[in-house]
């Protein structure tokens, strides 16, 4: 009896076990970014680009493409949206005159260039004032050793875009 209730206790954990790796993996991006969840007010809508912008959880502005799924013409300035989304992720930096560290990623790869104003190590966080004067806060993927750049330093990131994973209307109070 004993030896049945420790397998049954057994499967059970493994079941537990595999539910929670499922859910992990569903909160994540391949390149190790997590998902961030937010109501947010929307700033514009473009119905061509099937696009919306908005002040983001950290206080960022952010336009981004909507799934198929969102009727983004109904959508309009003011309103409401919940929003899943992965942030912007620095893919790989170079410092000034050397090769880039960091790997690849699925989907679209922008570039830009500046100086490092900030790093978060824990959070995986990276704050660049480019050289056209804009700030681009990206979370850094894991390939990336942080301990390799520093702020103050001149580098060149590419990074991918922003990707909206869910998105909900929220209407009538809700």
């Amino acid at each position: 009896m004993e030896e049945r209730l420790y397998k049954i206790l057994f499967a059970v954990s493994g079941l537990l076990m595999a539910i929670f790796v499922v859910v992990a993996q569903s909160r994540m991006d391949p390149r190790g970014s997590e998902a961030v969840e937010a109501t947010v007010t929307i700033l514009g809508v473009e119905p061509q680009g099937r696009s919306v912008t908005f002040t983001g959880p950290r206080g960022e502005t952010r336009t981004i493409p909507l799934p198929p799924a969102v009727q983004v013409e109904t959508l309009r300035p003011g309103e409401q949206l919940h929003i899943r989304f992965i942030e912007p992720t620095a893919v790989q930096v170079s410092k000034e005159g050397s090769a880039a560290t960091g790997g690849s990623a699925p989907g679209s790869i922008r570039r830009a260039a500046g100086v490092v104003e900030a790093i978060d190590a824990v959070a995986r966080r990276l704050v660049l004032r480019t050289t056209r004067g804009d700030t681009l806060a990206l979370a850094v993927a894991r390939s990336i050793n942080l301990k390799d750049i520093s702020v103050g330093e001149q580098v060149h990131v590419s990074y991918t875009e922003t990707i909206a994973v869910e998105a909900e209307p929220r209407r009538g109070g809700a």
